[in-house]
């Protein structure tokens, strides 16, 4: 058997803020820019890791985007735990990561942009997060 693969980035775009004492704040927005090398279809994924004890069974927010003639505003709703009260994500010791399609296919131009990601939680500062972050990938 033969096996053909192509070398080439994995992601468009991936990036992790993290957050100072495992608390965030939504009054301090988490900011990514970032830019696309040519003009398609993308998909964006909100990227985090919480620790054991985070008590929300979701984690509520908006994500902008914004650059040249592109505005994008998105509100998203992220299962933490599942009807048995048990994590939902990847898990390692306390650590849990998680992975959110925020966007599944939206066409991007070739150029700059800025991306904001912050919660809507009632709890502010949300603590138990220990990073929040978002990928950009073409869309299949």
């Amino acid at each position: 058997a033969t096996l053909i693969s192509s070398c080439g980035l994995i992601w468009e775009y991936r990036s992790l803020n993290e957050l100072e004492g495992m608390e965030w704040d939504n009054t301090i927005a988490q900011t990514f820019d970032f830019s696309i090398s040519e003009t398609g279809n993308y998909k964006v994924e909100i990227i985090g890791r919480h620790i054991t004890g985070f008590q929300f069974k979701n984690l509520t927010g908006t994500m902008t985007i914004k650059g040249g003639s592109i505005m994008l505003e998105n509100e998203f709703t992220i299962p933490i735990i599942g009807e048995d009260d048990m994590y939902l994500n990847e898990g390692g010791g306390d650590l849990w990561d998680f992975t959110f399609p925020a966007i599944t296919s939206t066409n991007l131009p070739a150029g700059d942009y800025t991306a904001t990601i912050n919660h809507t939680m009632e709890q502010n500062p949300l603590g138990l997060v220990m990073e929040i972050g978002m990928q950009v990938d073409k869309a299949k």
